[in-house]
């Protein structure tokens, strides 16, 4: 990836960069290529992630992992922009659109408090996201749940939160976000023994994925 990535820039092309980008960005985010990500996107012109919504797209996951929420909403912005630029297959722009809308939750519940906008964008994204967008999917259930606590539904907040920490069908690292949102509503509603209990679970589920952000946010808690 990196040498074709080099190639194209060698020779100006700018669209087979950006192409080799949105077809490689995903595995860049999850492992050490983060940095080379974020270089490779500081050289491309500004106007083209107006025209190439998954190029925008990348941008913003690449921010949310930085924790860069401001640009974060700005790139989601023109992202959905470039979608009404660039000729989609429906399918395909349903899928962009649905994973913007869960960044947007995202933004929502923690930037602007906009509880109710929050859930409807998380309820449109799980609508719409395929099951293998495994943490697009993820992050709307964490922000639907976050927000219907807010809203006052803390029985529905708990079962889906719960429900999803306890699916057989997600991978460990994928429940770290929903058991800081059970921490969150036990938290914020007071409730000391559930909340224990729930932060004795998400420590052993962090111990057992050796993910150091998630102990450290567990033994935060514990």
């Amino acid at each position: 990836v990196e040498e074709a990535m080099q190639q194209a820039l060698k020779v100006d092309d700018i669209q087979l960069a950006a192409t080799i980008i949105e077809k490689n960005s995903q595995n860049l985010l999850n492992s050490l290529g983060r940095h080379m990500l974020e270089k490779w996107l500081s050289l491309l012109p500004q106007d083209l992630f107006l025209q190439r919504p998954r190029l925008a797209l990348a941008k913003a996951w690449l921010l949310l992992r930085q924790w860069r929420l401001t640009e974060m909403e700005l790139t989601l912005e023109k992202a959905e922009a470039a979608l009404t630029e660039e000729a989609l297959r429906e399918k395909e722009a349903i899928v962009i659109q649905a994973q913007i809308a869960t960044l947007q939750s995202f933004i929502s519940f923690l930037y602007h408090q906009e509880y109710e906008k929050c859930l409807h964008l998380a309820e449109q994204a799980l609508a719409n996201l395929p099951q293998a967008a495994i943490e697009a999917r993820v992050i709307a259930l964490a922000t639907k749940g976050a927000s219907k606590q807010t809203l006052g539904d803390l029985e529905s907040a708990v079962h889906l939160l719960e429900s999803t920490v306890m699916s057989l069908a997600l991978p460990d690292a994928a429940k770290i976000q929903p058991f800081i949102g059970l921490v969150a509503v036990y938290l914020a509603e007071a409730q000391l023994v559930q909340l224990s209990q729930i932060v004795s679970r998400f420590l052993a589920l962090a111990s057992k994925t050796g993910n150091p952000n998630a102990l450290s946010s567990a033994n935060k808690f514990a």
